[in-house]
């Protein structure tokens, strides 16, 4: 199986709305989590029509930010267990039966508010004891490397979300490809890259899927 996630910023649009169509085309996954859609519903049903997927979970943009949709190829292999504004939970069944879970995550962009999802982590973590995969856009790095340029990320919140991925024993996917997924000032010389959409994995998930890989795809301007 294989899993895209994207912060498409606002899939209404008809480039991010072709892209992304483009790349499910190509890359063929069963399962895609998108975040800050900036759309409604209507929008991502159509989405999901176009690319020949059979279901969908959307929560709608709240004001003029956020929004997140998970899309799923085969009706009968997902199961939706619980979401809010901040993620979609669901269990994936695989052909032979086994099962395991898979959150989309969108961390809460506001800094005075990222405990918040470090919360909802820990909530989650209790509900199964499934293999899990958190994907997403996580607003947040695990180290100043995760960070080139601008000044070092703040202490307090690189220490906050490395309690949550350490109390729970998530590991962080190491990431094939370009090392950096958001930019600020290209071209400049305040030019600012962070790492902060990423995959945390189980114990349970990598002893699953000891071969699993992580790969940060190249996106056309």
């Amino acid at each position: 199986m294989s899993i895209l996630g994207w912060n498409c910023h606002a899939l209404g649009t008809p480039w991010a709305f072709q892209f992304l169509k483009e790349i499910v085309l190509q890359k063929k996954p069963d399962l895609v989590f998108i975040s800050e859609i900036l759309c409604k519903q209507l929008t991502v049903e159509r989405f999901t029509h176009s690319v020949g997927f059979k279901g969908s979970m959307v929560v709608e943009t709240q004001g003029h930010s956020g929004g997140i949709a998970m899309l799923w190829r085969h009706q009968n292999e997902v199961t939706l267990q619980s979401y809010n504004k901040n993620h979609i939970d669901v269990i994936v069944r695989n052909k032979d039966g086994t099962e395991f879970r898979v959150t989309g995550l969108y961390e809460e962009p506001d800094r005075k508010r990222r405990k918040e999802t470090w919360n909802l982590i820990r909530t989650l973590s209790s509900h199964n004891t499934l293999p899990w995969c958190l994907i997403g856009d996580m607003n947040n790095v695990l180290s100043q490397a995760d960070k080139e340029g601008g000044r070092p990320y703040p202490h307090q919140l690189v220490q906050g979300f490395r309690d949550v991925v350490e109390d729970y024993n998530l590991t962080d996917m190491e990431l094939i490809g370009y090392p950096f997924t958001w930019e600020r000032g290209s071209g400049t010389t305040d030019k600012i890259e962070v790492l902060l959409d990423r995959a945390l994995v189980s114990i349970g998930f990598m002893n699953k899927f000891p071969e699993a890989k992580l790969f940060n795809l190249e996106i056309s301007t």
